[in-house]
């Protein structure tokens, strides 16, 4: 899709400011969701308080279908459902002519977006990433010729350079301009982001909004003897590290994302699956609804063929139970790392009586801070890897190893 040009430089005075879809050019008419369009519009028009106003991303979405060289779309504002289990629905910016391309349009200004992302927004309030694991999940939910939709994401203010990288790494097509991000003037919180979640690739595991366990919490926590421990109940990310391809032997390979590139390196130090093997050995393993069904979600779009799986006869090992709340964690106050989705899981790990093995580490401290003291079992954070191996490197070591049996063929 053309990327059109940036709107938000002009100030909008809504007393003077008119509907360009009054009336709908002749050649839109036919476009679903246009009459949708022009309506909400009208609507913003009637708003007062221009800082709570929607009319950028509606005149973006506006310049974006009518960009000379843009092709016609089929629809603009649809709604498609989510099929598998998960409810609401999700309304697309602009559907291309033959339904094969998704379109989201932003117009909000590189450093909030960056701001976002960064975990800077309110309780509630989802980042450009959160949109794109949407957008992606349910693409793989509504084929178009048998095939998900491509998503493209235009931003008409620009977007950061490492979030633009980050939308793509999870397979998002970005259109804007590019800005080095150290022109954004970084606010604090997104430092301190890239030194913490960002080291430990939190977007690629999902948890946006989970803080994993940094390795110097080693040091900061002792995990339980389990000796006398029967059953476990397992996070999110205990799920992926057990099945990640970086944690079952998948070492001898590179990633481009220095992000990746240092999980790596953790996983070389301090390899995650023995550790996971053995607290699991003899015990009965349980996952709440809401983990698994989020962990599956996870790896529908991010997993690769061999963690696909491995998951597979992983979860045939595990007890699924329906979402609980123990009394005790009724009373923690939901906000900061006190999610509702991690509060769901951690609950249900006590309603059961058994110890979570997790890597969110930031929950504990907090949890622990507002009196509730959950039994854990703490590890590190591992992502799902495979769709990330560089492929030279997979068929340099394949081809290594055919020459290391080859060899020791011949000695025989």
């Amino acid at each position: 899709m053309l990327l059109p040009k940036d709107i938000t430089d002009s100030v909008i005075l809504h007393s003077t400011f008119s509907n360009p879809l009054e009336p709908i050019p002749q050649h839109l008419k036919k476009v679903e969701g246009v009459a949708r369009l022009k309506r909400s519009i009208e609507k913003e028009l009637q708003i007062a308080d221009e800082k709570c106003s929607n009319l950028p991303h509606l005149l973006s979405v506006v310049q974006c279908i009518q960009s000379p060289g843009h092709s016609q779309p089929s629809a603009v504002l649809k709604t498609f459902p989510f099929e598998n289990g998960k409810t609401g629905k999700l309304t697309v910016d602009v559907v291309s002519l033959h339904g094969d391309e998704w379109c989201k349009v932003s117009a909000r200004n590189p450093r909030s977006l960056q701001l976002l992302a960064a975990g800077g927004g309110g309780y509630g309030q989802k980042s450009i990433v959160d949109h794109a694991y949407e957008y992606l999940e349910c693409a793989e939910e509504n084929l178009c010729l048998f095939k998900p939709p491509k998503v493209t994401f235009v931003f008409t203010s620009g977007i950061g350079s490492s979030l633009a990288e980050e939308l793509e790494s999870v397979g998002v097509n970005v259109e804007g301009v590019r800005i080095e991000d150290e022109l954004l003037h970084e606010h604090e919180r997104i430092k301190d982001y890239k030194k913490v979640n960002f080291k430990n690739e939190d977007r690629e595991s999902f948890e946006d909004e989970d803080s994993p366990l940094e390795v110097e919490d080693k040091f900061q926590f002792k995990n339980p003897d389990l000796s006398g421990v029967k059953k476990l109940n397992l996070d999110i990310t205990a799920l992926l590290a057990f099945v990640s391809n970086l944690t079952n032997g998948h070492t001898q390979v590179s990633f481009k994302k220095p992000i990746l590139a240092e999980q790596l390196q953790f996983e070389i130090d301090r390899p995650q699956k023995p550790v996971l093997d053995v607290a699991f050995e003899g015990r009965e393993l349980y996952c709440c609804e809401t983990a698994m069904k989020e962990f599956q979600s996870i790896l529908s779009i991010v997993g690769g063929p061999d963690e696909k799986i491995r998951a597979e006869k992983f979860v045939e090992t595990i007890k699924v139970v329906p979402d609980c709340v123990s009394e005790r964690a009724k009373s923690l106050v939901v906000g900061g790392h006190i999610k509702k989705r991690s509060l769901v899981i951690f609950a249900t790990g006590d309603a059961i009586q058994a110890v979570t093995v997790t890597a969110n580490s930031g929950f504990v401290r907090s949890a622990k801070s507002q009196g509730v003291d959950f039994p854990v079992f703490l590890h590190e954070s591992r992502a799902l890897t495979e769709g990330k191996e560089n492929l030279e490197t997979v068929h340099a070591t394949k081809f290594i190893k055919s020459l290391d049996f080859y060899a020791s063929d011949l000695k025989v």
